[in-house]
């Protein structure tokens, strides 16, 4: 094709986040385009904080969606894929990222290559930039928060060297083990100029010990940062569990890999060729939000179609800006989506994996929360088990339409029904 004849559309969702949008849609309109026409459409979620109104405003160029009801990423993005007469694809952003110049043409250029190519996966980096900290450690310590100038960024940090300890009330409540060689990558922007670790002595099995004193690291920030990656393409677990390639690893440092080792992208900044999508249907919108992107490309790859990576499609992402696993919701929306991704995909072997998955994740939740504390005259904790039972019930009612759905038709109509009865608000 042609490249002055080009017609890309960009998607992007918006659920009460201006800031974030805002210096997206900046973003994308100073980047341009420069084989052919683009087209920008926000699909905005039922927002309450008059992001709509402000965005609106201050991008009269840009088509907007307003949504009655938060539908969903999923059938947001499927809101402004449909429709796509004369369009050659469609790119999908995340509203809490912005993109450098190039990006779409880098991306339009590893689609065009080849014919068979469905998705091109963008560079994604974790914004802002990170300084490197190093605690001097004697003793193991649990790192209990990062502040810089008394902004939280604890959750953001990336540790090397270090363990993660799950909370066994519930998993998702990660510490981080330090060690002596620990280091912490701490985000922080150009503006910060103060930071504080607050550190716990404790054993190498992460027990605390309660007569510890804490111990504080306080330094100020040095001027150079340092880019870490978010991902470049995704890759599956025997489970069907899917993970960011290269995740926390420095973009200097990071080399692509062979997209023959590919599986799929992140929704957060792809390119999907239309064709491919006629083909293969949309997102499935009762996903509402997770894996929906781990099931379009395992739907694509198995009806032959390529995963492509464009590692000068370079998209800052404010990684959990918008979103994230200290949702409420995040739990059900995870595990359910990726255990309904398996069953639709996998193989027999890579389904009866899921199943031994799925029960050695539930198990603490009965051997260690309830049993264990009932014997040592503890308080149960049911927290993590109705969690699970929420999980496998919600498996249970979306498992009739995970066949019977054709999978061309996924997310071809539009829909308001996205919300399982089980899913928690």
């Amino acid at each position: 094709m042609q490249a002055s004849g080009v017609r890309i559309r960009v998607v992007v969702v918006n659920w009460n986040s201006f800031d974030f949008t805002d210096k997206c849609l900046a973003s994308i309109t100073d980047a341009g385009f420069a084989y052919g026409e683009i087209e920008v459409v926000v699909i905005d979620n039922a927002s309450v904080d008059g992001s709509l109104e402000q965005l609106r405003a201050n991008h009269p160029t840009v088509r907007f969606i307003a949504n009655s009801a938060n539908l969903g990423f999923a059938e947001a993005c499927n809101q402004g894929m449909r429709n796509r007469d004369g369009v050659d694809a469609i790119a999908l952003v995340n509203n809490d990222a912005t993109v450098e110049a190039g990006w779409l043409e880098a991306l339009w250029d590893a689609l065009d290559a080849d014919r068979r190519v469905g998705a091109v996966a963008a560079k994604l980096i974790l914004d802002p930039g990170f300084v490197v900290v190093d605690p001097e450690l004697k003793v193991p310590a649990l790192l209990q928060s990062v502040r810089v100038d008394q902004v939280d960024v604890t959750a953001r940090c990336i540790v090397e060297g270090g363990e993660k300890i799950g909370d066994p009330l519930w998993p998702l409540s990660v510490t981080q083990l330090l060690d002596a060689g620990s280091i912490v990558w701490v985000p922080a922007d150009h503006e910060a100029t103060s930071m504080h670790l607050g550190l716990k002595k404790a054993s190498r099995s992460g027990a605390v010990d309660p007569d510890a004193r804490d111990l504080h690291v306080s330094t100020s920030v040095a001027p150079d940062r340092t880019e870490l990656l978010n991902g470049l393409g995704t890759r599956r677990t025997a489970t069907g569990e899917a993970y960011d390639i290269g995740f926390g690893q420095q973009v200097s440092e990071f080399e692509p890999p062979d997209p023959s080792q590919v599986d799929g992208f992140c929704g957060g900044g792809v390119l999907l060729r239309s064709v491919a999508l006629d083909e293969v249907g949309l997102f499935d919108p009762r996903f509402f939000a997770y894996y929906e992107d781990t099931d379009l490309s395992w739907r694509l790859t198995k009806a032959g179609w390529k995963i492509a990576l464009a590692p000068d499609a370079r998209i800052h992402h404010a990684f959990g800006g918008s979103g994230g696993s200290g949702a409420p919701w995040f739990f059900f929306l995870n595990y359910r989506n990726w255990f309904l991704t398996t069953l639709r995909n996998g193989d027999r072997a890579e389904r009866r994996r899921a199943f031994g998955q799925l029960r050695e994740w539930v198990r603490p939740a009965v051997r260690a929360n309830i049993a264990s504390r009932i014997k040592h005259r503890r308080m149960p904790s049911l927290r993590l088990l109705i969690a699970w039972i929420r999980v496998m019930l919600g498996i249970l009612w979306e498992l009739p339409r995970i066949w019977v759905v054709r999978r061309s038709r996924i997310g071809s109509k539009p829909t308001n029904s996205v919300r399982s009865p089980l899913q928690p608000r």
